[in-house]
């Protein structure tokens, strides 16, 4: 093949930059590798701090990842709580997908996941809420089955609408 231009001269060829927002995607990897770390938590005997903490933390990056990936600015997307995470993600995608159960327990894991007055997370500084909680058998969060049930369904989403490698 010829192209007219002498063997011995050096060609520097110089793409045009591009673009790729990698968060949507990174954040739900993020929450299904905290899938992997849930199914590995037993609390067939005691209830888990850290496993409620996990289920709420991967919901919310599988809302921000689905709100970002539909192109809602990072500046509604922010902050952890997963009430008003919800309340977007299931205006931006369909109301039936979260039953009225479901976001009840949502509304109930809230409290204790980001709504600690004076904390932003009463569940992971062991706050005043968690410590009357752990005196009373922690029976005002909701059943981590039920959290977990909830999470599943995220975990379903992002799969079948290709946002996470999993």
């Amino acid at each position: 093949m010829s192209n007219n231009i002498p063997s011995n001269t050096h060609i520097i060829a110089t793409p045009k930059p591009i673009t790729v927002n990698l968060t949507p995607y990174a954040m739900a990897v993020f929450s299904s590798d905290l899938d992997v770390a849930i199914k590995s938590i037993d609390t067939s005997t005691r209830f888990s701090a850290a496993k409620f903490f996990l289920i709420c933390l991967s919901i919310e990056l599988a809302i921000k990842s689905t709100l970002l990936s539909l192109g809602l600015p990072k500046g509604n997307v922010h902050g952890h709580d997963l009430d008003d995470l919800l309340q977007k993600f299931v205006k931006s995608i369909n109301p039936s997908f979260i039953t009225a159960k479901d976001e009840k327990l949502i509304q109930q894991a809230v409290r204790f996941y980001s709504r600690e007055p004076g904390s932003s997370k009463g569940i992971v500084y062991f706050e005043a809420n968690m410590k009357e909680q752990a005196l009373k058998g922690y029976k005002d969060l909701p059943k981590i089955k039920d959290l977990e049930n909830i999470h599943r369904k995220f975990q379903r989403y992002l799969k079948k609408n290709d946002l996470n490698i999993g």
